[in-house]
């Protein structure tokens, strides 16, 4: 990174001005605002601001956090070239997104990347912005968008699994405005189940709402099948606990995860990497595991997180030999029920969704990935490149096929 561009004082060029009425005020506001590009040693230095902005965020994500871009960086990349990327007004932290410098090849081509300090562990990528004001965000997002803009020293950026209405997807249309090359495509859609702690309490399952009829009776059927073997129960640990850990693991390690090297414990980077966001500090999120045991013994298991009144799902295993019961589902099952009671709203199942949460929610969010490229022969060859004309080409039919079907189904006025 050049160090003559790593602050600067923006003001928006006459050409780059959006025709948008807000955003010219963002533009002018983002004039105002200082943007500086900050050495990854310095995370530490930032770590309670950073704190403190996650918990005014818009968006409930833990893996705002500084200590997710930290724990990829120890145990994933901790060669790499951290900059904090940071708005200010006045001395006030607005917004931060971490990026790791790197040189790279983009299909072959030499290429000066800023990529997102994360990989599917870290399941989201967000930026945190400063919640409340909406124009001081817009400004913070335009202001930053600005400055990659007038800043040569790059030539694509990578932001992947971010949330489709977040942050990251307010700069990539603020990169638009002032001339850069945006591309966003949908990486994966996660599940989610919605609780209503205000559904009186003796109705019926109310944890179960989406789910059908069948699957309902077959979960209760699996659930009175099970217990002939012996007392079944669910075991909650609040906090990081050593020996709880311990037990994720080896149900974890114990079933398919283990045998095709995907479970925590089956690489010490991934061990160390989860062990390592389990034990950090935080009010407004917590590490919460569930146990489903049989005679005292897990037979499944969830490593999660609670923030805000949302159960985010991170990992999850069970013991293979207990296969013929769904164990995976019931405990599931025995989850929502406690999530349920506790007043929380919201069941997150994370990851690209499978056919067995489908049988749980219809309910989705979009994750999305984006490459910004910058302006220029070589930003637009490179475009052209990762996107030949065919692909988009095909992209665009389908948005016209939507068009149409959305047109065709507008209700004919009397």
């Amino acid at each position: 990174m050049n160090p003559a561009n790593s602050q600067l004082r923006l003001y928006p060029a006459p050409h780059l001005v959006p025709a948008n009425p807000e955003l010219r005020r963002a533009a002018r506001i983002a004039g105002s605002l200082r943007v500086e590009a900050l050495p990854g040693y310095k995370i530490g230095t930032l770590s309670q601001e950073w704190q403190a902005l996650c918990s005014s965020t818009p968006v409930s994500e833990p893996f705002l956090n500084p200590e997710w871009p930290a724990a990829y960086l120890r145990f994933f990349a901790p060669a790499a070239c951290l900059r904090l990327f940071t708005v200010r007004d006045q001395g006030e932290l607005l917004a931060v997104l971490p990026l790791i410098e790197e040189r790279a090849r983009l299909r072959g081509l030499p290429v000066r990347s800023l990529r997102a300090p994360a990989n599917h562990h870290s399941v989201h990528f967000e930026m945190a912005i400063r919640g409340g004001a909406d124009r001081a965000n817009a400004a913070a997002v335009q202001a930053l968008a600005q400055y990659f803009s007038r800043n040569n020293s790059w030539d694509v950026m990578e932001l992947p699994m971010h949330l489709q209405n977040g942050a990251v997807g307010e700069l990539t249309r603020a990169a638009q405005t002032c001339g850069l090359i945006t591309e966003t495509r949908e990486a994966w859609r996660s599940l989610q189940v919605p609780l209503n702690p205000s559904v009186v309490a003796d109705a019926h399952e109310p944890w179960l709402s989406g789910a059908s009829t069948q699957f309902r009776k077959q979960i209760k059927r699996k659930w009175t099948q099970m217990e002939t073997l012996g007392p079944l129960t669910l075991r909650r640990a609040d906090g990081f606990d050593s020996v709880a850990f311990e037990q994720f693991c080896a149900v974890e390690q114990s079933g398919w995860k283990g045998a095709a090297g995907t479970a925590i414990a089956s690489n010490p980077q991934t061990l160390g990497f989860y062990e390592s966001v389990a034990r950090q500090p935080g009010q407004a999120c917590a590490l919460t595991m569930y146990f489903l045991d049989l005679n005292g013994s897990p037979i499944a298991a969830h490593f999660g997180l609670t923030q805000q009144g949302r159960y985010l799902l991170l990992k999850a295993g069970y013991d293979e030999a207990y296969a013929k019961f769904g164990p995976g589902h019931l405990l599931v099952n025995a989850v929502l029920h406690d999530l349920w009671q506790r007043g929380l709203q919201e069941f997150d199942f994370l990851g690209p969704a499978m056919p067995d949460e489908a049988r749980w929610t219809k309910e989705s969010r979009t994750v999305n990935r984006t490459l910004i490229f910058r302006a220029g022969v070589y930003g637009r060859m490179l475009h052209t490149i990762e996107y030949p004309v065919k692909e988009q080409a095909k992209h665009l039919l389908a948005y016209a096929a939507e068009l149409r079907q959305r047109w065709f189904a507008r209700p004919i006025a009397a």
